[in-house]
């Protein structure tokens, strides 16, 4: 990245719309957000690897219809039995797949100190993809220290959705492959443009 890159706080806000749509997304409630909001975030993306001098990620342009998206999400991530993929990051690091156990506790702790309380649907899966994108998403908007964002990337967020996108791509599970790679490297992405020096 050259010397003269934009501070971090110009990107506070649009850093955090993008994960809040990535996050209202997981909740499952609708993709027609995501439909909508495609091109800003490939153009955001492709923006942050270029200041981060990175190869561009090649998404395509568009997203296939909302109700598309949203009965691939149902399959996948609504159902029951082996073919469904669990959004909570419990389910890939408890040796029983129990959910939301000792970790969720520290993770309501840490919601908790930065005034986080995720909504009471979504309060018992602290460890879940939505809640932790929308609590980096919280993160950004505050303008909490690079570090602190960058360690819950490196040590939460990123860790489990790469577990998800595993678990989505072995089903061969397209469109729902798309989103993931896109957050999966707007992520990474942002994680290196967290370290740069501002």
């Amino acid at each position: 990245m050259s010397n003269d890159t934009l501070p971090l706080s110009v990107l506070a806000q649009s850093r955090a719309q993008i994960y809040d749509i990535f996050s209202e997304f997981f909740t499952g409630k609708s993709s027609q957000h995501m439909v909508d909001s495609w091109s800003e975030i490939v153009r955001f993306l492709n923006g942050i690897e270029t200041l981060c001098e990175i190869e561009h990620t090649h998404l395509p342009a568009q997203l296939p219809k909302a109700i598309d998206i949203d009965r691939h999400y149902a399959k996948l991530f609504l159902g029951v039995g082996v073919r469904t993929v669990p959004l909570v990051a419990s389910a890939y690091t408890n040796e029983h797949h129990m959910m939301c156990q000792e970790d969720c506790q520290a993770l309501n702790e840490l919601y908790r100190s930065y005034g986080f309380a995720p909504t009471d649907e979504w309060a018992s899966f602290a460890d879940s993809v939505a809640v932790e994108l929308a609590f980096l998403a919280l993160l950004a908007r505050t303008e909490t220290t690079a570090s602190t964002q960058k360690e819950f990337l490196a040590n939460r967020l990123i860790p489990l959705v790469s577990s998800v996108q595993q678990g989505v791509q072995s089903l061969k599970a397209e469109p729902i492959e798309t989103i993931f790679a896109a957050l999966l490297n707007f992520m990474k992405a942002d994680k290196q443009l967290l370290s740069q020096p501002v």
